[in-house]
């Protein structure tokens, strides 16, 4: 009992100075104030890396699951360390040494921690010091945690044994766990109440001083008792021992172990040890068996080789660890559902009311934990007091087993994690349906009670189970693996939140978990629970009785058969694979992250903006644009939260949020509203409106909507006024304004009036008041007035009770007050206001009691006096935009104003009354190739200093969209590229000295970043964010990025032109805008009907002349306004030159011809029928000359149903003519009869498109030559009547007929009728043949047919004596006068889908096979192969088609998923389709352009050319190395083998 007396302070008559209590108080002591310490940083972790370092949920939630991993799972390690090689003293001083470094390295990082707002969200950059601080502070902790939590309680327990062989008291040990389990949730209780609240009540910098004060404690008070520790050596052989079984039993498989003809004999210690190797995993045995003890044994009885027979206490060692891992492995999802949530549950009580009894006192959300911390130790108490003394009555046993506990424990924690679940429910539920209304904190407290409850059963029964049934010397290692539980726990926790973020597409946990569906994520963890439970069961029934507790003397003992151990190991690897395979399953393939293609997403011009920047979720604009996107963006970093495309006819009118979750847009000319889920952009509810005319469309969601319900939205639109319920969008009343010459112009209700003002003009001459009770919708009165003269332009809405519009003259401007009994006018002429005055313009932005009026190249301000009396307070240049008006405070608002200076713009904002006030006035530095501010919308907040800040979203003309704040651009987005008309491609230059862009410097913070991202993704913990910065270092790595030519023609400039005018080189490796240019003219500000076009393309013996291309554009609308040229350097963006040419541009056409610099000849047309030479050069005008006869060109008048063709005739003559102008003369004409025919498509073949071969060989050895000529025009016609939408004429009334043209003689060389049919018609021409898609309505489906062309004029060539002789036509030349005899071939077939566009892919040679790339209806891109469009398709090919590969014959076109080439993605809003060759024969490139761009690589035919670019040399210089090795060694033995017959 000398043990006994140690807890109580006796000391033994053997070196009683140390074997005092002291000794084990310190160990305690220093291990509480080490759990205190990294305690008290955990809760608050993931608010210090949100906050301070601007790090989102996801990526901070990924760091601290790698840090908890790390932490839990280094002890494993440490424990392998100590027991073998170091001992425990020396693991845990140098582990307590490492952590108090690290808390050093993050108490200095919250010293120089990155500057942020936490008002604005911004933050500045951390700078690489800081960062290297704050990951050593993780690193250094978790290695320091390795050693320390390893050894201290076997070190402590080490206290107890006066020797290594002595036994320990099964008393004396029990009051040591419950001690340490004392002082460690004491420790876990101070750290998460005490240090939390430091921390959140005094900020990090004395928060976290304190625990280093703390760990500091800790290495003092450990090093303090060192001299009277006892310890014990280290027994090397440990780790060694292990591996040195796996490795003897691998060696000796060959011993039958049940074998009569050979004696087997076990190799065994003397003592107390083991003799006999249990008859468990018997393959294990094979280690220690020998059947020639005098071969395998030394003559002191020990192993001539451990690595080739162990001893049978090593192998029951190594089977004791094995047979105890199923049972370990069932307290991962345990530590899933308590530990693992801690940085969610700080989330939750954040957004919880945490208030207390205690007037004015908080409980921090960090603090929560303690209360798992008190219920822990209450319920040791508890059990202790009231339990253990039942349950040694009611059983006749002294303690519930150990197997008991813990499935009790693990059966409690399905109890524990579904009641969280439940909570979230109700906390998210009332926090988004009740206007914000928080659940109180105190409902976690279930969740914390079961949890502690739970740990506390689970927690010291493992640790127990592991000292008791693993060997002494591993003592270290069973004290951690209850914390490797943690440690396993935390990576799969990595996993599983990595995959429900991307499997959900990150809506169930987000940033603000009010939007997202974290009770969601918790049901699934309550399911992982469950599986546990039955998973535990089967664990135990297959491990049977556990050994006497804390007796070291071993003995085999009589267990549940082999075969039921057996089992659950096979359980346990079967899960192991199932959770390999899932990882596997959430990995990406190559073209899926961004190496073979990129995916860009945008919006589009915005037209209208909202911001929504409440305190309870994540701040956010919500924009429409041009391109009829309604998105939701980030304040933060401008990225899209969601966003939904509608159709192209579907054209948003305006947009609002209402009840503070719905978004509400009305569209369709006010048609169609719709409400939008604020957080996710589901929709909620969309109602389709009555409409009976076109009119102007109003959305108005009253002020007071914007927090009660019962105000319902008012729509207006197509004549009627609609009263629409937000809640499901019911129309509760409407009514009808269709009165002949009736518009309304404004509807306005009042703030807390239930009445609404319908304002409207009768035939412009007459204003009209109706008064309505929004609740029923019955007009309470009716007032008018009539005007002398009429009004014009725009309504200007400056209060509730009166509106400002122009007369019909523009000269005067009229205030009409209409909420008194009678309507007034009051008159007030502009040129009262200001001097020279014009006519004036109305501007758009809503002011309060004021307007804005465009006058004479001037924006004034016009204030509204109380009587209706005008008075300018403000003038401003032209270029000047503004905002709508703000409300800033209660009686105070305001409104912004942007213009431009120089390269700066300058932002202003100022109240509305006082215009002398200026709330913010700041300058920003801008690229002058985004033009002009086209639009600019502001949003206020409260700063810090209890000030009003401001933040401006701002449309730029080149249609860009930047949020500037605090006099800087926070972030920008390039939505230009929403819009593009037009694009080209452009090689890269060579890489030579002054072209290849410069080496990027890598910094240190990029290393850091790197090795840390490779790490992430190496565990497969990498978030979608990571995912994508890794894809962006690798990309920098494999060259794709480099701005010059590769071998493979790989890398490539996509040069895109805007609706904007704006010019953009995108690189095909990543997508990235290498420059941009805004085309700006002296002649017009903003060109219009603007084309792009090849002007000048290099090759070798030109290198010294940059590529260029050329800018067609028109000063007008009109195609007699004159045109505009703009050449612009391909390599540098930058204009070369822009000019006025003198005269209208009607058509362009880019010659076949080039001068000596590459320059390619245009000839440009213009109105008066003659042509201009570009460029206006000598050379140019001599080549052409030589060519004069030869040029031909046409011109299709759609409306009128008639394609011209013209041929040249003369120089012209007059003043003004120049030497490079020429007349024209008309050839032919095909004239469409326009009672039954109408041109709805024409197209022609790609200029530049190569044909290897003009001849196919069909499989009767019969040969048809293709009929390819690049003056051929595809036309197809409709008939009048179905013209309109598909199904709005019946299939007699319609019909589609196809023509191909010869653009020289005008001949119809092929025409082809199909009845009942009409467009829209999608085409494609190439080589011979052509595609073309429509709409059959006789059988209401999409067809496809195709129309192969090909000449019978060479039919005679087939003869081979004539080939050889020479006798044949191939060499004749070709011309279209000739009237070659030609035949077709077509075919139809049925196609699933609606068709947006058709290309072609196309390769360098033209060898490789085609392919048609078809722009489905929903946005995606199909690949469909040529011959499933080929005409010869017959229903049974003969064996000879088969081996030609044609295919046999079917109604409709296949849809394979796996051709689609865009995946899972979608091109919103498709428009076109762009092919360019690769060098690469087999490669194609692909550009899709819509609101979204796409890009990827195709090889139609595989890449038979060239090695895919994850080919592993290395494998293959193995492979040979391996083989060529075979073969030296097969030829050895069989020298050796014929040797040794000779011998015989």
């Amino acid at each position: 009992m000398d043990q006994e007396a140690l807890l109580v302070g006796k000391a033994t008559d053997q070196h009683p100075e140390k074997r005092t209590v002291s000794t084990i108080s310190c160990i305690l002591a220093s291990q509480a104030l080490e759990k205190l310490a990294y305690y008290g940083l955990v809760p608050n972790m993931i608010l210090y890396l949100t906050v301070e370092y601007g790090m989102g949920t996801t990526e901070a939630a990924n760091i601290l699951f790698l840090w908890s991993a790390a932490t839990n799972f280094f002890p494993l390690i440490g424990a392998f360390i100590a027991d073998s090689y170091t001992g425990r003293f020396p693991l845990i001083g140098f582990g307590s040494s490492t952590s108090l470094l690290g808390m050093l390295s993050l108490w200095l990082a919250a010293m120089i921690q990155p500057k942020c707002d936490k008002s604005i969200d911004v933050c500045q950059p951390t700078t690489p010091f800081q960062l290297l601080l704050l990951y050593s502070f993780f690193t250094l902790t978790s290695i320091g945690a390795g050693g320390v939590r390893s050894s201290c309680l076997a070190f402590a327990a080490d206290q107890l044994q006066l020797n290594s062989t002595t036994c320990i008291s099964t008393t004396a040990l029990e009051t040591l766990f419950n001690w340490y389990y004392f002082s460690v949730m004491l420790a876990y209780f101070l750290s998460e109440s005490l240090l939390v609240f430091v921390q959140t009540k005094y900020g990090w910098q004395i928060g976290f001083g304190v625990s280093l004060a703390v760990m500091a404690l800790s290495v003092a008070l450990f090093f303090v008792a060192s001299p009277f520790y006892v310890k014990f050596k280290c027994e090397p052989s440990l780790v060694s021992g292990l591996f040195q079984v796996l490795v003897a039993a691998f060696r000796n498989q060959h011993v039958d172990l049940a074998s009569e003809e050979h004696v087997i004999s076990y190799h065994h210690e003397t003592g107390p040890s083991f003799s006999i190797p249990s008859q468990k995993l018997r393959y294990l045995n094979k280690a220690c068996a020998t059947s020639n003890p005098r071969q395998d044994l030394t003559l002191t009885g020990n192993s001539q080789n451990p690595w080739k027979l162990c001893t049978v206490q090593q192998v029951e060692d190594f089977k004791s660890l094995v047979n105890v891992l199923p049972i370990w492995s069932t307290g991962i999802i345990l530590s899933l559902v308590t530990a693992c949530q801690a940085s969610f549950i700080v989330l939750q009580a954040k957004a919880m009311d945490r208030r207390t009894f205690i007037k004015g006192f908080e409980i921090p959300p960090g603090c929560y934990g303690v209360f798992m911390i008190i219920s822990f130790v209450v319920f040791l108490v508890i059990y202790d007091i009231v339990v253990v003394p039942l349950v040694s009555w009611a059983l006749r046993k002294p303690r519930l087993g150990v197997m008991v506990r813990m499935g009790a424990g693990i059966a409690i924690s399905v109890l524990c994690i579904s009641t969280l679940a439940i909570v979230e429910y109700v906390r998210r539920k009332r926090a988004r349906e009740e206007g914000g209304t928080m659940l109180s904190a105190m409902w976690l407290l279930p969740y914390m009670l079961l949890g502690g409850i739970s740990e506390a059963l689970i927690s010291i029964a493992q640790n127990e189970f592991f000292y008791s049934e693993l060997p002494k010397s591993m003592s270290s290692v069973a004290t951690t693996l209850s914390g490797l539980n943690m440690a396993a726990a935390s990576l799969v926790s990595s996993w599983i939140f990595t995959a429900v973020d991307t499997a959900t597409c990150r809506s169930w946990i987000t940033e603000d978990i009010n939007e997202g569906h974290l009770d969601y994520y918790y049901w699934l963890m309550t399911a992982f629970s469950l599986l546990n439970v039955v998973y535990f069961v089967w664990c135990s029934k297959a491990y049977g009785k556990c050994k006497t507790p804390f007796s070291l003397t071993r003995s085999v003992k009589k267990t549940k058969p082999a075969n039921a151990m057996a089992m659950a190991l096979r359980l346990y690897l079967l899960l192991l694979v199932f959770l390999s395979s899932a990882i596997v399953s959430f990995s990406l393939y190559e073209d899926q992250v961004g190496l073979m293609d990129w995916h860009q997403r945008y919006i589009g011009k915005v037209k209208h903006a909202v911001f929504h920047t409440q305190k309870t979720g994540r701040k956010r604009v919500i924009v429409s644009t041009e391109e009829n996107v309604v998105a939701s963006l980030d304040l933060r970093h401008g990225e899209i939260f969601w966003r939904h495309v509608l159709g192209t006819k579907d054209a948003i009118d305006g947009v609002d949020i209402a009840l503070g979750k719905y978004v509400i847009t009305l569209s369709s000319e006010g048609s169609m509203v719709r409400a939008w889920n604020l957080p996710d952009g589901q929709m909620v509810w969309e109602t389709s409106l009555h409409s009976a005319q076109h009119s102007k469309s109003l959305l108005s969601v009253p002020v007071n909507l914007k927090v009660d319900k019962d105000y319902p939205i008012l729509v207006f639109g197509g004549g009627y006024l609609h009263a629409v319920s937000p809640i499901d969008g019911e129309v509760l009343w409407k009514k009808d304004f269709t009165a002949e010459g009736f518009e309304v112009q404004r509807v306005l209700q009042p703030l807390e009036s239930s009445i609404i003002y319908v304002l409207g003009f009768l035939h412009s001459s007459e204003a009209i008041v109706y008064q309505i009770d929004s609740k029923s919708g019955e007009v309470v009165a009716e007032k008018s007035k009539a005007f002398p003269g009429g009004f014009s332009g725009e309504v200007a809405s400056v209060s509730n009770d009166k509106v400002v519009v122009l007369d019909s003259t523009r000269s005067i401007l009229v205030t009409i007050s209409f909420v008194d009994e009678e309507i007034s006018f009051q008159k007030t002429l502009i040129s009262d206001l200001v001097e020279d005055s014009g006519e004036a313009e109305i501007l758009s932005p809503l002011l309060s009691n004021m307007l804005a009026v465009k006058v004479n190249k001037r924006t004034i301000f016009v204030r509204v006096g109380d009587q209706g009396k005008l008075e300018m307070v403000d003038s401003l240049s032209d270029e000047t935009a503004m905002s709508d008006s703000l409300p800033v405070a209660d009686d105070q608002v305001a409104f912004a104003s942007v213009h431009h200076e120089g390269s700066k713009i300058h932002l202003t904002v100022k109240l509305v009354d006082d215009l002398d006030t200026v709330l913010l006035r700041e300058s920003i530095q801008m690229d002058q190739h985004r033009g002009r501010v086209d639009k600019v919308f502001i949003n206020n907040y409260i700063k810090t200093d209890r000030s009003n800040g401001f933040r401006a979203l701002i449309v730029m003309e080149d249609h860009s969209l930047l949020l500037l704040q605090q006099g800087a651009i926070v972030w920008s987005r390039e939505e230009g590229l929403a819009s593009v008309t037009d694009v080209t491609t452009a090689e890269l230059p060579v890489e030579k000295d002054g072209v290849s862009v410069a080496k990027v410097e890598h910094t240190l913070v990029d290393w850091l970043k790197g090795h840390i991202l490779k790490l992430k993704g190496s565990l497969l913990l990498a978030s979608p964010e990571d995912v994508v910065a890794i894809q962006e270092m690798r990309m920098k790595s494999s060259g794709r990025s480099k701005l010059t030519r590769d071998h493979n023609g790989f890398r490539k400039l996509f040069i895109a032109l805007t609706r904007a005018g704006k010019l953009y080189a995108l690189h095909t490796g990543d997508g990235r805008i290498v420059w941009s240019t805004l085309l700006k003219s002296p002649a017009c500000a903003r060109p219009s009907g603007i084309s792009l076009y090849q002007w000048q393309v290099p090759h070798h013996h030109a290198m010294d002349e940059n590529p260029s291309v050329l800018v067609v554009g028109r000063c007008g609308s009109d195609s007699s306004s004159p045109g505009v040229l703009s050449f612009v350097d391909v390599y540098t963006g930058k204009e070369i030159s822009s000019s006025d040419i003198g005269h209208s541009v009607v058509q362009v056409m880019p010659l076949p011809f080039t001068d000596s610099t590459e320059q390619r000849l245009h000839l440009i047309a213009d109105t008066d029928g003659h042509v201009h030479l570009y460029p206006k050069t000598s050379e140019a005008l001599s080549i052409f000359q030589r060519e004069f006869q030869n040029v031909y060109w046409y011109n299709v008048e759609g409306d009128d149903g008639i394609v011209r063709g013209h041929g040249m005739k003369s120089s012209c003559s007059g003043e003004t003519a120049d030497e490079y102008c020429f007349t024209t003369r008309e050839l032919w004409t095909v004239v469409f009869p326009s009672e039954s025919e109408k041109i709805i498509s024409t197209l022609t073949r790609k200029p530049n498109e190569v044909v290897h071969t003009q001849a196919k060989v069909s499989t009767d050895q019969d040969v048809l030559y293709k009929y390819v000529s690049r003056n051929l025009l595809f036309v197809a016609t409709v008939s009048p009547k179905g013209a309109g939408e598909i199904g709005s004429v019946t299939p007699e009334e319609s019909a589609l007929v196809v023509y191909l043209i010869d653009t020289v003689t005008g001949r119809i060389l092929h025409r082809l009728s199909h009845q009942g049919c009409q467009g829209p018609v999608h085409a494609v021409f190439s080589e011979n043949w052509v595609v073309y898609h429509y709409f059959n309505l006789r059988a209401h489906k999409y067809e496809v047919t195709v129309v192969e062309i090909y000449d019978q004029s060479r039919a005679e060539n087939k003869n081979v004596w004539k080939l050889v002789l020479g006798k044949h036509n191939l060499t004749a030349p070709i011309s279209s006068y000739s009237r070659p005899e030609m035949f077709t071939k077509s075919q139809s077939y049925f196609f699933p889908q609606s068709v947006k566009t058709i290309a072609v892919t196309s390769t360098a040679k033209g060898i490789t096979s085609k392919q048609l790339l078809i722009g489905t209806i929903g946005d995606q891109i199909l690949a469909l192969d040529k011959r499933f469009v080929d005409p010869r398709r017959t229903l049974n090919p003969s064996q000879a088609e088969k081996e030609e590969g044609i295919i046999p014959l079917t109604d409709s076109l296949p849809i394979i998923p796996q051709s689609y080439i865009t995946h899972s993605l979608k091109v919103e809003g498709l428009r076109g389709i762009v092919t360019a060759p690769a060098k690469l024969e087999s490669t194609t490139h692909v550009f899709a352009y819509g609101v979204d761009l796409f890009y990827t690589r195709l090889a139609p035919s595989k890449t038979y050319d060239s090695l895919t670019d994850d080919f592993s040399y290395a494998l293959l210089l193995i492979t040979i190395v391996a083989l060529v090795a075979a073969i030296y060694i097969t030829w050895a033995l069989s020298e050796k083998k014929e040797l040794s017959e000779k011998w015989r």
